[in-house]
């Protein structure tokens, strides 16, 4: 699919994903919700973005 012209380019942030086992193989998911009456829940992996600063 072609953006239209004139379109601003999607922004990069580079991030990171963590896959924690214990020593029985199980995996550590979070889990969240969607606030809204309707609203789906989800599982996901730790991580976020990954800042350039060393500080």
């Amino acid at each position: 699919m072609t953006p239209p012209a004139g379109a601003t380019p999607p922004a990069v942030r580079p991030t990171s994903r963590l896959l924690l086992l214990d020593h029985r193989d199980r995996l550590l998911l979070l889990c969240a919700r969607d606030p809204r009456p309707a609203g789906g829940r989800w599982w996901f992996t730790v991580g976020g973005g990954v800042n350039d600063d060393q500080g």
